[in-house]
C-alpha cells in the first residue's frame, strides 16, 4: 500500500497542524473557497501535491500504514478513499489564504517557485487550466513554453524578396517562457539585377548632368542597366538612379561617369560611383537556436527591409519548434492498486488548448471516471463531495488531538468531578425517593413521594454530605481516567483499527476507570445509602462517616464494592458508549447541531439523557442489591444472599423496584452531568475544538 511517488526527501519536514478553534465550520469554508477554486481544481491540486509535495507524499505513506492488512480490498479501498478525501479537505481548506484580490496570482507564484521540475510546470499549467474564473492566462502559456523549452530548429524562407543591397537584420520573437532568445543570418544571393548606384565622390564643377555608362552583364543574354545623374546647384551630382536594372549580372560592373560639359569649361573635380547588386535572401541560418520557446507560441520572424528608393519587395520566413523530449512519469505502485488510481495524473503530453472564444485554456482529459460509491448519504449531508473523474474531498479535514500532559488530564478531572458533585447534589431528592422504594418495595412511588416530600428539605436532600463529597472524588477520578484510557487505547489500536473498534475502546477505558472510581467512592456511597435508608443512622456525613469506621472498621467502607463494581461497571459502560453513540447519531441526521454552542450543548444533553436511561435500567438490579446490603446495620450480607433475599420476598421484580424514579433520576442526571461537563471543558480550554489540531494541506509551500 505504500505509495512510493516522485519527489521523494530523505529528511521531509513535518507538515504545520492548526488548532481547529481557528477553523470556521469546514461546510462554509469549502463554500468560501470553491467560489474562486473549483471543485475539480481542489481535488487536482490534491493529486499533484501526492507526487511532487515530498510531505503529502509522506503522510499518503504513512496513512496507508494504518490499514490492518487483515482488510479486504473492499475495506482498504474504502479507507484509501476516505483518507484521500479528508487530504483533499486539508487542501481546500489550505486555500482560505490565497482568496480574494490577487489570490489566484499568489498561489501560481508559491507553487511555480516550489516546483520546478518539468513535469511539475506541466501538471501545473493543466490544474490552473481546470479555473473558470480568474485562469492566469499568460502564465499557463509561459509553463507550457518553460515545460516545453522548445527552440528554433530551423527557419525556411516563404518569399526570397528582392531590392535588398546588404544582409538584413532577421529579428525572431522572444520565448514566452522567458528564456534566451534565438537568432539567425540570413544568406543572400544576387538576383541578376542591380540594386543602387552609389556615390562614392560626388565631384564638382559639373553645369550638365554627366552620362552614366555602366558596363555589360557577365552572362550572355544579360540585359546592360543603364541609369542617369542628377546634380545640385553646387555643381556635384546629387544622385544617380538606375533607369533600368539590367539582368545578367552576377558581380559588380564598373561606372563610368563621362563630363558633358563644354570643353572650355570641363568639370573640377570628377565624381566616381559604385554599383551595389540587387539581393534576394536565399536562406536562413540559425545561429542560436534559444530556449523555452512554447509550442502553442507563434514565432514570428521578421526580416529587415530596404525601402530607401521604394523598390525593395520584403523577404519572408517562418520558424520551425524543436519541443524537448518528453521523460515518461512512472510510478512505483501497481497500476491496479487503489493509491495508484487516486493519485494518476493526467499524462504530461496532454497540453492544454486555448480557447479563443473564451480566451481561456482548456484540457482534453484522457480517461475514465472513477467510482462514486465512496460517498455515502452520511458524507453527502456532511458536506461531502465528489468530483467524477478526480475522487473525493470529505466532509472534514485531516483532523488530530495534540498530545496531552498532566495539565490537560487534571481539568479533565476537575470538569469531571464538577459536573458529578453538582448534577447528584441536585438530583439528591430524587435518588432519596429512589432509594426508599428499593427499601420498601411494598409501598407505592406515590405513597413513598409524599411521605418524603412531608418531612421537608432536611429529608428531601438527607445524604447530600457523601453524595457530594463521593462524587467529586468518583467524577474526577471517572471522567479522567476514562479520557486518559481512550487516548491510550486509541493510540495502541492504531487510527484505522480506533475507527473501526470505537465503541468496544470505549468500553474498555471505562472499564477500567470505573473500577479505580468505585474504590474511590465507596466509602461515601457506604454513608450516603445508610443515611438515605435509615434517618437515625446519622443527621451529618463526618458523624456517618466516622460511625461505620467505628462499628465496622476500614472494612465496613468496603462491604459494597463487589455489589458497586456489579452496578457501576454496565452504568459505565452504557453511560460513556450509549453517549458517543447517542450523540453521533445525532450529528449524522442533524450536521448543522455542531454548528453553535448551543446546539452542540443540546445534543449534549439528548445523548446524556439517553444514556442515563439505558444505564439505569441495565444496571438497576445490581442498585438495589446495593441498597439491601446497606440497609440493615445488624447484620453483613453478600451480593448473592441480598439478591436471593430480594426475589424471595418479591420476586425478579424485586429487583427493579424503584425503577421510575431511577431511570427518571439517571437521565436528568447524565444530561446534566455532560452539560455542565462539556461546558467545563470549553471553560478550561479543553474540549475537542481546543484540544483538537487539523492538517493544513498547504502548509508545505508556504
Amino acid at each position: 500500500l505504500a505509495a512510493g511517488m516522485h519527489g521523494r526527501a530523505q529528511s521531509v519536514p513535518e507538515f504545520k497542524w492548526k488548532s481547529v478553534i481557528e477553523l470556521e465550520t469546514p461546510r462554509k469554508e469549502f463554500l468560501a473557497e470553491e467560489q474562486t477554486y473549483p471543485l475539480r481544481f481542489v481535488i487536482y491540486l490534491t493529486r499533484f501535491l501526492l507526487n511532487f509535495d515530498p510531505r503529502s507524499v509522506r503522510y499518503w505513506d504513512q496513512a496507508a500504514m494504518t490499514i490492518p492488512l487483515s482488510y479486504s480490498s473492499s475495506q482498504v479501498k474504502m479507507a484509501r478513499l476516505r483518507q484521500y478525501g479528508k487530504f483533499a479537505a486539508s487542501v481546500e481548506v489550505g486555500l482560505r489564504e490565497f482568496k480574494g484580490p490577487g489570490g489566484v496570482r499568489k498561489l501560481f507564484d508559491r507553487l511555480n517557485k516550489r516546483f520546478t521540475s518539468t513535469s511539475a510546470k506541466r501538471q501545473l499549467a493543466i490544474l490552473f487550466s481546470f479555473l473558470k474564473e480568474e485562469q492566469p492566462v499568460s502564465e499557463i502559456e509561459r509553463l507550457i513554453a518553460e515545460a516545453d523549452n522548445g527552440s528554433i530548429s530551423q527557419i525556411s524562407v516563404l518569399d526570397e524578396g528582392s531590392g535588398y543591397t546588404r544582409e538584413p537584420i532577421i529579428t525572431i520573437s522572444l520565448p514566452i517562457g522567458g528564456g534566451i532568445g534565438a537568432s539567425a543570418k540570413a544568406l543572400m544571393k544576387p538576383t541578376g539585377r542591380l540594386g543602387k548606384v552609389l556615390l562614392k565622390n560626388k565631384g564638382s564643377g559639373y553645369v550638365e548632368p554627366p552620362d552614366i555608362i555602366i558596363d555589360k552583364p557577365s552572362q550572355e543574354g544579360g540585359e546592360q542597366a543603364t541609369a542617369v545623374a542628377e546634380i545640385d546647384a553646387d555643381g556635384s551630382i546629387s544622385r544617380i538612379v538606375l533607369t533600368n536594372r539590367g539582368s545578367g549580372y552576377s558581380l559588380p560592373p564598373n561606372v563610368l561617369i563621362n563630363d558633358t560639359n563644354p570643353q572650355d569649361a570641363p568639370c573640377q573635380v570628377a565624381a566616381a560611383a559604385e554599383v551595389k547588386l540587387d539581393l534576394k535572401v536565399a536562406g536562413i541560418v540559425v545561429e542560436n537556436g534559444g530556449t523555452t520557446y512554447g509550442r502553442n507560441q507563434r514565432v514570428n520572424v521578421d526580416i529587415e527591409p530596404q525601402q530607401e528608393d521604394g523598390m525593395c519587395v520584403a523577404a519572408k520566413a517562418n520558424a520551425t519548434l524543436k519541443i524537448r523530449p518528453q521523460s515518461k512519469r512512472t510510478s512505483k505502485l501497481l497500476p491496479e492498486s487503489i493509491s495508484q488510481q487516486l493519485t494518476q495524473l493526467i499524462p504530461d503530453s496532454t497540453v492544454p488548448e486555448f480557447d479563443d472564444e473564451t480566451g481561456t485554456f482548456t484540457v482534453k482529459i484522457p480517461f475514465d471516471h472513477v467510482s462514486s460509491s465512496w460517498l455515502l448519504e452520511k458524507e453527502s449531508r456532511c458536506g461531502g463531495a465528489l468530483d467524477p473523474i478526480f475522487g473525493p474531498r470529505g466532509c472534514s479535514p485531516v483532523e488530530r488531538e495534540k498530545d496531552l500532559d498532566v495539565k490537560e488530564y487534571a481539568k479533565f478531572a476537575i470538569s469531571g468531578a464538577l459536573c458529578a458533585a453538582i448534577s447528584h447534589a441536585a438530583l439528591t431528592p430524587l435518588e432519596v425517593v429512589k432509594t426508599k422504594a428499593q427499601n420498601n418495595p411494598e409501598s407505592g412511588l406515590g405513597e413513598i413521594v409524599g411521605s418524603t416530600v412531608k418531612l421537608g428539605p432536611s429529608e428531601l436532600f438527607r445524604g447530600i454530605g457523601p453524595t457530594v463529597a463521593g462524587f467529586f472524588v468518583g467524577g474526577g477520578i471517572g471522567f479522567g481516567l476514562t479520557e486518559f484510557f481512550r487516548r491510550l487505547l486509541t493510540e495502541y489500536a492504531g487510527q484505522a483499527n480506533a475507527e473501526l473498534y470505537q465503541v468496544p475502546i470505549v468500553i474498555t477505558a471505562s472499564i477500567i476507570a470505573v473500577i479505580f472510581t468505585c474504590i474511590g467512592v465507596v466509602p461515601f456511597e457506604a454513608v450516603r445509602i445508610k443515611m438515605q435508608s435509615d434517618a437515625g443512622f446519622a443527621d451529618q456525613f463526618i458523624d456517618g462517616f466516622l460511625k461505620i469506621g467505628k462499628d465496622s472498621g476500614l472494612g465496613g467502607y468496603y462491604d459494597g464494592l463487589g455489589a458497586i463494581l456489579f452496578k457501576e461497571i454496565p452504568f459505565a459502560l452504557c453511560k460513556f458508549a450509549v453517549f458517543d453513540l447517542a450523540c453521533q447519531a445525532i450529528y449524522d441526521a442533524y450536521p448543522a447541531a455542531r454548528e453553535t454552542l448551543s446546539t452542540a450543548l443540546l445534543v449534549s444533553v439528548l445523548g446524556g439523557s439517553i444514556s442515563g436511561g439505558v444505564a439505569a435500567i441495565i444496571s438497576h438490579p445490581a442498585d438495589t442489591v446495593l441498597t439491601k446490603m446497606y440497609r440493615d446495620q445488624s447484620r453483613k450480607i453478600g451480593i448473592f444472599q441480598a439478591t436471593s433475599e430480594i426475589t424471595d420476598t418479591a420476586g425478579v421484580r424485586g429487583l427493579f423496584a424503584g425503577l421510575i424514579p431511577r431511570v427518571i433520576f439517571a437521565a436528568v442526571l447524565l444530561g446534566s452531568e455532560f452539560l455542565i461537563y462539556d461546558y467545563l471543558k470549553i471553560l478550561l480550554k479543553v474540549s475537542p475544538d481546543y484540544l483538537g489540531q487539523y492538517l493544513d494541506g498547504l502548509s508545505s509551500i508556504r
